[in-house]
């Protein structure tokens, strides 16, 4: 699953906030707790050293206020007195924190000249203020995350926002003979050079849609004139008569040859152009249809002897006849021309399915026939020839997909299903 790039930033820069911030806190909680515990320390040793200064005779001494202990206890005389319990079993030199009595005690036990010199101070004050400001620092912090994501959320929107607005202008880009231009007038540089390259292939591509048109265009003008002149030709020679059987049957050969050569020029043209086919539905049997698309072929075509009809469920169906007609005939020519062996058309009720026994479709004619979708099929021609092409239009304006697969022989089986036209 794709992220936004407003979300990454999002979590880039909250996580480096919360990085910086963690770091911040550590180090300054760090540092604080390192000099309250040298300036406690400091304390300490000078009221050692007022203490042990006061020190006259060699006997023990002991002194207490609120808050702290301290007592001296001479060398000779260490086996013989008993310490109080915060200073038993610690040896000197010893400095560290004693909990006692749900206190906390900063003991230092010292040896000092004559003699050992033991000193404990409440710090439980401090340990609780301690606590305090490190929770106080904890949720100043968490509200302070809080705040860095809320900020980083909004300024993520704001950086991405002209991003988002050149990509929506990119994506209600259509092709046409006049494209409208991206706006170069965005506050970020790397923005305004994406929205200028866009506009010079706009306009390359402007171009190209020109050319293509007035290519079309003439092809046009340069195909329909020879099937014109030769249709108008067959016709004037059958209108003078005088013709024997044989040559009525090659003059009508022709004639058929040219009107089909007609029909699939006007259906080619008329979708390089993108125009829409004008179709007159009607119903008719498919048998019917492949009995006459096969006469028709039988005039043009010797070979069609090689293919054998199965009938096994004849059925009704709704659809453009002519097109589908040009349809069948289209396929058939197809298996007829990329096989020598016997075809077979079996007829059901929801399709009618094409079988060859002999090399089949080349793999860029299959490819074609097996990715029949929403695509465009010119971009998917390739050198599969002007026929599968015509196959593959006319499928789409009829709304029978085709469906291609290789048998184990070779051959190629291909499947018009008219199920959704099928009339009850």
């Amino acid at each position: 699953m794709t992220r936004s790039i407003s979300t990454r930033i999002q979590w880039l820069v909250a996580s480096v906030s919360g990085f910086c911030l963690a770091a911040v806190v550590l180090v300054s909680m760090m540092a604080h707790e390192g000099i309250e515990r040298a300036m406690l320390r400091t304390d300490m040793r000078q009221i050692r050293e007022a203490l042990v200064g006061a020190v006259t005779t060699g006997a023990p001494m002991q002194w207490s206020s609120p808050g702290m202990m301290a007592l001296y206890v001479p060398t000779e005389s260490l086996s013989q007195i008993e310490l109080p319990e915060l200073f038993q079993g610690r040896k000197a030199p010893f400095s560290d924190d004693v909990f006692f009595n749900e206190k906390t005690f900063l003991v230092a036990i010292t040896p000092v000249e004559g003699g050992t010199f033991y000193l404990a101070r409440d710090i439980t004050l401090f340990e609780n203020e301690i606590v305090l400001l490190e929770r106080g620092v904890w949720g100043t912090s968490f509200l302070v995350l809080i705040v860095a994501f809320f900020l980083a959320r909004v300024g993520g929107l704001r950086l991405v926002r002209p991003i988002r607005s050149l990509a929506l202008m990119i994506d209600r880009t259509r092709p046409s003979e006049t494209i409208d231009r991206v706006p170069t007038e965005f506050h970020d540089s790397a923005l305004n050079s994406i929205a200028e390259n866009f506009n010079i292939f706009l306009r390359e591509l402007e171009a190209y849609i020109a050319r293509e048109r007035t290519l079309l265009r003439l092809a046009s003008h340069e195909l329909r004139t020879p099937i014109a002149v030769v249709t108008g030709a067959l016709n004037v020679m059958r209108d003078r008569g005088g013709l024997g059987e044989a040559d009525l049957k090659t003059l009508t050969r022709a004639q058929r040859a040219a009107q089909e050569m007609a029909g699939n020029l006007e259906v080619v043209l008329k979708m390089g152009r993108k125009q829409e086919i004008p179709t007159r539905e009607e119903r008719f049997h498919v048998v019917e249809l492949l009995t006459e698309a096969l006469a028709d072929l039988a005039n043009v075509d010797a070979s069609t002897s090689r293919i054998s009809v199965v009938k096994r469920r004849d059925t009704v169906t709704f659809a453009d006849r002519s097109l589908a007609k040009m349809l069948l005939v289209n396929i058939l020519q197809n298996a007829l021309r990329h096989t020598v062996g016997l075809i077979a058309v079996v007829v059901e009720r929801d399709y009618l399915e094409v079988c060859d026994q002999g090399g089949g479709l080349d793999d860029a004619g299959f490819d074609l026939l097996t990715t029949l979708s929403k695509d465009d099929p010119w971009n998917r021609r390739k050198s599969s020839g002007l026929g599968l092409v015509v196959v593959s239009i006319l499928a789409e304006r009829l709304a029978w997909p085709i469906r291609a697969s290789r048998s184990e022989g070779g051959g190629t089986a291909v499947r018009i299903d008219y199920s959704e036209s099928t009339y009850p």
